[in-house]
Parts: structure tokens; C-alpha cells; sequence
């Protein structure tokens, strides 16, 4: 009675990992059809072949899958990284109003933070003069006079302007966290509906936020990620 050749145990492998590892499955299954094709023994050369075909046909399965998660990926981590902005601008929003009801009026604060681009930098705000008072405002004009200081580094460069009686205030955030050129923007400020302090110059930057509305903290950049 003739012995049925047995399967070639490569070619079972192959065909395994072409379900469970494409990559591996495909050079097996290349592997197994290489050396069955040297002998005359061609059982598993079908499990050979059909891990191959199995494998090729998730290549681009694979990346197809990969062009939609990779930027959703990548969108995710730029909106958690802009939480931070959302967070400091409403920790702002809560001091200025802390300081009015104290002195009567807003203050502004010169630029602080990192530029505005990928990477994460200190925060770096200027001591608070000691001539800074509520008679002489002016020289008021850190965060440190606020009490602001953000934990650690930042990814947002900020500033707060006010109008020139005090009386109100618009603080921003601005940053490129993916490095393209496009800039993200958030505002909060003082005002029933619309702002009615300017939003701060950035360092020769003017942005702008038409729909901005004051007591809330806005994202002037929605399409920005």
C-alpha cells in the first residue's frame, strides 16, 4: 500500500501566518513553493501558493487601512496637544476676572512661550516690576503680574491685550503644531457677544477671529485640525 506524502510543514506554517502575520505568511509561502518546486514531492505546494496569494491580496488591505488611520492618528494627537491652550486661556480667563474685581481693571501681558511651531518650550514669562499697581498698570504688563504661570513647558506661545481704560481684555494662544504654516488659534475675553478688547500682536502676527464671542474660550481655527 503506497504512503500518502505528507504535507510539507513550511507550507502548512505559511499558510497559518498568512492569517495571522501577512508579512511572515508571504515569505514563507515563498520559501515553501521555492523548495517544493526542487522536488518532485508536491504536496503543500497548494497551502504554499495560497498563502502567497492570501498575503499579496492584504498588502493593500493593509495600506488602505493605514492612509485612514495614520492622519486620523496624527489629527488626534495635534487636538490633545491643543487642550492645552484651552485649559491656560480658561485658567486666564478666571484670573483677569480675579484681578478686575481687585483693581477695577484687566491687564495686558506681553508675549510669553514658546515660538509659534512644533516643539514644546518654556514658558519663560518676565518678573512683574515692582512698580506695577493698581495706580500704575502699565508696568504690569507679564503674566507673572496675573499669577500665571503654566506647568512645565508649552506648546502655545500667549498674550493678552486690553483696551486702553482696562475695562476689557482679549488673551490668545497661538502655535503650528504640525509645522505647516497654518496656525492655530484660540481667544478668550471679556464682552457680551463680541470681543471688545483687539486680540494681542504676536510678536509682528495680527491674527484675527471674526466669530470670536466674549466670557468663553474660542477656537478661531476650527479647519486647523
Amino acid at each position: 500500500m503506497t504512503q500518502k506524502p505528507k504535507t510539507s510543514g513550511l507550507a502548512i506554517t505559511a499558510f497559518v501566518l498568512s492569517l495571522l502575520c501577512f508579512p511572515i505568511g508571504l515569505i514563507l509561502g515563498i520559501i515553501a513553493l521555492v523548495q517544493l518546486g526542487k522536488t518532485d514531492d508536491k504536496s503543500g505546494k497548494g497551502l504554499a501558493l495560497a498563502a502567497v496569494i492570501i498575503s499579496g491580496a492584504m498588502l493593500p488591505v493593509i495600506g488602505m487601512l493605514a492612509a485612514i488611520a495614520i492622519p486620523n492618528f496624527i489629527r488626534y494627537q495635534l487636538r490633545s496637544k491643543a487642550m492645552e491652550a484651552k485649559v491656560n486661556l480658561a485658567n486666564l480667563r478666571a484670573m483677569q476676572e480675579a484681578r478686575h474685581a481687585d483693581w477695577e481693571r484687566y491687564l495686558r501681558a506681553d508675549p510669553a512661550g514658546g515660538a509659534p511651531d512644533t516643539h514644546k518650550a518654556s514658558f519663560a514669562a518676565a518678573e512683574c516690576s515692582a512698580d506695577c499697581s493698581a495706580e500704575n498698570p502699565d508696568a504690569c504688563a507679564s503674566f507673572d503680574c496675573l499669577g500665571f504661570t503654566p506647568p512645565g513647558q508649552v506648546f502655545f506661545r500667549y498674550a493678552c491685550e486690553v483696551t486702553e481704560d482696562g475695562q476689557a481684555y482679549t488673551c490668545a494662544a497661538l502655535s503650528d503644531l504640525d509645522g505647516n504654516g497654518e496656525l492655530k488659534l484660540f481667544v478668550v475675553g471679556s464682552g457680551e457677544g463680541r470681543l471688545e478688547a483687539p486680540i494681542p500682536d504676536f510678536d509682528g502676527r495680527a491674527p484675527t477671529c471674526p466669530h470670536a464671542r466674549g466670557g468663553e474660550v474660542v477656537d478661531c481655527t476650527p479647519d486647523v485640525y
